[in-house]
This record gives structure tokens, C-alpha cells and sequence, in this order.
């Protein structure tokens, strides 16, 4: 998930000088997400992240021979519309005779060497991972003799989002006051999904004696309770982070970091709350 560090300069609170430093990272080896790095196919620099999923169909028909054929592969099904490439399954069947289809971003030139191959009547699948071109299509073109051409993506590339980029939400780090009712530290807005859950909240105490109980915990949109930690600070120990973990299943809303003070001699400091959604390389939503 993120990170989130505070450098701090002086003792006692009036001479704190915080800079913050926020970064997150694309998670990698949940469910379906892959690899990072930059997508099978394309020049492009940006690194993007792999994500397969059930085959979406976009073509199934003849092919008349020496024929050229575009298809919209980004945006249709579970493709999203900013897919820099695609992994698609390629069936060729009921060839005329033998020959060769080339498949290749549209707009581009076509390539010397074909992609799918065939020999008269035989049925071949292929994989075959190509950029998405102009419009968000790709362009078959076949070589002699007519043949059908059933096409599906099972996979896609996107742009891993940058911290602060599409798919996050960074928020600046607070100071605020807690109170012994209890205060929402952070939230952070979530769409349907399940969500692996990490956050923190750290703790500075005010007090001049004594030591004071803070109790934290995660709140999903439905308002079930989860990832509860407590910690106790004083003079002694005046600040302390609260890690707070656990997963969420929610139709959609606010998740919120909330807190109750025993005294209301502390306060929240800096609070960083990530959600990876479980299952998607949709990217983190964090904020902090």
C-alpha cells in the first residue's frame, strides 16, 4: 500500500516542523493482478499493470480474403477505455487454404511477420498480446483465402496510476484535536467492492502528567466495526502509531478511521488510510 512518513524538528508540539512525504505503490500478486512494467507491444514508456479477466468477445465472423478489419478492443466489456494493450485469444477455422492473418495496433503499419497462421480447414488458437491503437482498436488483415476469425481479450494492460493520479485519492496529513465522544480522523470515499483495508493513526499526547487511553478503529460504509486498535500515551511514551487493518465488503461509501479520546488530552497527528480493492488492478485508493 502507501507510505506515509513525518520528519519533525524540536521538542514539545509548538516547535514541530512536519514534512510530509506521501508515496503509494500498485500492489502486485493480488488476484488478478500481474506484473508492472510496460505493456506487451507498445513504445510507450508509462508502466502499466497487467489484469486478466473472463473473455470478452469482439469479433466472430468471415474474413474475406486480403481483407482488413478493425475492432474495438478497449473499452467493450470489462476492458477499460485507457487499456494501452491487450491479450487476445485468436481462433482462425474453416480456412480456404492455407494462409496467415496479421495482427496489429490500428494505425500502425502492418507488421512483416503474421501473427495467427492456418493450414486449409484446420481450427487453431492463438495467443496473441498486441497495443491498442487508434480509437482503441486493433486491425486484422488477412492473407489469402476466406476464413472466420472468432477474436476474444482475456487480458488487458493499464497505466499504473501515479500518486495523486486516476485511481487515488491523497489527502494532506491532519492534527486534530480528539474528543472523548470520539472523531472521524479520516475518511475516504470508496466505489463497490472488496477491499483490503490498511491505515494508521498516529497519536501525540498533550498532557502535562499522566498517561491517557486512545481507542481507534476502521468503520465501513454500512457501519460494521473493524481493524479496533488501543494504545495508551503520557509523558512517557507521547507518541504512538495505531496500525489498523482488515478487509471491507461494501456496496460503496465512506470508510473512516474513527477514534475516542479517554480524556481528550491527545490528538491525531498524521493518518494514512489505503484501500486495495481485492480481485482488480483497478489500483490503491488512499488518502491520509
Amino acid at each position: 500500500m502507501g507510505s506515509h512518513r513525518s520528519v519533525r524538528a524540536g521538542s514539545g508540539r509548538s516547535g514541530w516542523r512536519r514534512v510530509v512525504i506521501a508515496g503509494i505503490s500498485v500492489g502486485v500478486g493480488y488476484a488478478t493482478i500481474g506484473v508492472v512494467g510496460l505493456a506487451s507491444g507498445s513504445t510507450s514508456p508509462t508502466p502499466s499493470v497487467y489484469s486478466a479477466i473472463a473473455p470478452v468477445t469482439v469479433l466472430g465472423r468471415s474474413l474475406a480474403a486480403h481483407s482488413s478489419t478493425d475492432v474495438t478492443v478497449a473499452g467493450v466489456g470489462s476492458v477499460p477505455s485507457n487499456a494501452t494493450s491487450v491479450q487476445l485469444s485468436v481462433t482462425a477455422l474453416s480456412g480456404t487454404t492455407t494462409s496467415s492473418m496479421y495482427v496489429y495496433a490500428t494505425g500502425d503499419t502492418q507488421p512483416t511477420s503474421a501473427n495467427v497462421r492456418w493450414t486449409t480447414g484446420e481450427v487453431v488458437t492463438i495467443p496473441v498480446t498486441v497495443a491498442v491503437g487508434t480509437s482503441g482498436k486493433v486491425r486484422l488483415t488477412t492473407d489469402g483465402g476466406t476464413v472466420t476469425i472468432k477474436v476474444a481479450v482475456v487480458g488487458y494492460f493499464a497505466p499504473a496510476p501515479a500518486p495523486g493520479g486516476v485511481g487515488y485519492v491523497v489527502q494532506p496529513s491532519t492534527d486534530m484535536a480528539i474528543a472523548s465522544s470520539g472523531t472521524v480522523v479520516a475518511s475516504l470515499d470508496i466505489p463497490a467492492g472488496t477491499y483490503e483495508v490498511h491505515a494508521t493513526a498516529e497519536m501525540f499526547y498533550e498532557g502535562d502528567t499522566g498517561n491517557d487511553e486512545v481507542l481507534c478503529h476502521l468503520t465501513s460504509p454500512e457501519n460494521q466495526t473493524f481493524g479496533y486498535s488501543a494504545t495508551e500515551i503520557g509523558t512517557t511514551i507521547q507518541v504512538e502509531t495505531m496500525p489498523l487493518v482488515g478487509f471491507v465488503t461494501t456496496s460503496g461509501g465512506t470508510l473512516t478511521i474513527y477514534c475516542l479520546d479517554s480524556s481528550s488530552t491527545a490528538d491525531a497527528v498524521d493518518i494514512t488510510l489505503g484501500a486495495l480493492k481485492v480481485g482488480s488492478a483497478t489500483g490503491d485508493v488512499a488518502g491520509g
